[in-house]
């Protein structure tokens, strides 16, 4: 029984792991881990099983082997000419537990699909030959609809699929747990969403002019969106260039004096009285 385990730091990630593959094997099963996180760990091996070493999550620490073959096999094509890959050692496997977080993606904005149970079955279970295709394919057709439909077809591969969702609360803790057959996931998986999104921290305001958020608050927000650092330096090089054209222009019309200075002394000064209320 392969159970199928992600590259992000979840909380109590090691904790689930090794309780999940206890259960498993006190019911007589023969459970063993798949590394599944698509092209993450530099889409090694090596990589792929350091990434899980680094939540606890070892061979020696489980008991059970760890199989992070890279082989994928086509095993269908979706409405969309998608191809649908898995993962060869998955696919061999009796049965498949997908073990994941469910929570918004920071990529896209869906009601329905985020990181969780599918988009682990359509690009985990794919390793890079997957990724690379959905990837791809969301280009043309978008993510939403692309990890949608690989993530259904891996779910109905033949092998049973069951799935443990894991909901953490706004403090990234640990709040729910949900175990899932593989037919359950599309209807149930949008519902868990919607609590994992109202437990999200919001900003508790409707209507905000300013919004101060702190350098490890304003990291996440870079890390998570890298593209909005090229905005905010763009935005702040051509703020930076026009302030330097009006000190210069400023400058320039004091040395001239004359009825001109006076006039934008006065401007100036009308301004700063009517701030200040004087």
């Amino acid at each position: 029984m392969a159970v199928a385990l992600g590259s992000r730091g979840i909380d109590r990630i090691g904790l689930v792991a090794r309780t999940l593959i206890g259960w498993l094997r006190e019911r007589g099963a023969e459970p063993f881990v798949i590394p599944a996180m698509g092209s993450h760990g530099g889409a090694t091996p090596e990589g792929q099983c350091e990434l899980l070493a680094s939540y606890g999550i070892t061979s020696g620490a489980l008991g059970v082997p760890i199989r992070a073959e890279m082989e994928t096999d086509e095993i269908a094509q979706t409405a969309s000419g998608i191809p649908v890959r898995l993962a060869r050692v998955a696919r061999d496997a009796d049965a498949i537990v997908l073990v994941n977080r469910v929570k918004p993606h920071t990529d896209f904005e869906s009601l329905t699909l985020g990181s969780g149970l599918i988009k682990m079955a359509a690009i985990g279970l794919g390793k890079i030959d997957g990724a690379s295709r959905c990837h791809e394919a969301a280009t043309r057709v978008g993510y939403e609809t692309a990890l949608g439909e690989v993530g259904r077809a891996v779910l109905s591969c033949g092998s049973r699929v069951y799935g443990v969702a894991l909901l953490e609360d706004g403090g990234h803790h640990l709040a729910r747990i949900e175990v899932l057959r593989g037919d359950e996931i599309p209807a149930e998986e949008p519902m868990l969403l919607q609590q994992a999104r109202a437990w999200m921290p919001a900003i508790p305001f409707a209507d905000v002019d300013v919004l101060v958020i702190d350098k490890a608050g304003f990291q996440d927000v870079l890390a998570a969106n890298p593209e909005v650092a090229v905005d905010i330096s763009a935005l702040l090089a051509q703020r930076r260039a026009a302030l330097h054209h009006a000190e210069e222009d400023v400058t320039a019309r004091f040395k001239a004096g004359g009825a001109e200075s006076r006039e934008l002394k006065e401007r100036i000064l009308d301004r700063i009285r009517s701030y200040f209320g004087l």
